[in-house]
């Protein structure tokens, strides 16, 4: 896997999921019934408003054709358009995918920190380590001296 599809794994692989478990399907499967796509048309439509990834990009990761993931994107624009319900089943929905993708990003963002912390602490001697320690478990409101 190249390191372009680890990103998208990473990112999307969540959203994918959240819509796994609110249609109650496997949004992937090769099947036509309304459910399933209505499914990929709102994690194509999702994906193509919150992330940076190329229409095709998108395709290969919902191991569909280009094809497809134009024609998913046209049939969820049309359906915005006229239908009343699905738009507001959509927004609604978007709601709930914005919640996981903040979560992750902040988990990712606390991870970034959490190792440079660490990086630091390994070259810091015993006193500073031992500072820190209490400053974070034992006595969190201690006043940092500078």
């Amino acid at each position: 896997m190249t390191e372009i599809q680890e990103d998208i794994k990473k990112h999307l692989d969540p959203i994918k999921e959240t819509l796994d478990h609110k249609f109650g399907v496997d949004i992937f499967q090769n099947k036509r019934t309304r459910q399933y796509t209505k499914a990929r048309e709102f994690f194509m439509a999702y994906s193509i408003d919150n992330y940076s990834y190329s229409k095709r990009q998108l395709s290969i990761y919902m191991g569909k054709t280009h094809a497809t993931g134009l024609y998913c994107l046209r049939s969820f624009k049309d359906s915005m358009k006229y239908d009343k319900d699905y738009k507001k089943h959509y927004n609604r929905l978007s709601k709930d995918l914005d919640a996981v993708r903040i979560h992750l990003h902040r988990t990712q963002k606390y991870s970034a920190k959490k190792r440079l912390l660490d990086r630091a602490l390994y070259k810091a001697d015993d006193k500073f380590v031992d500072y820190i320690y209490n400053i974070l478990y034992k006595n969190p409101l201690q006043k940092i001296n500078k």
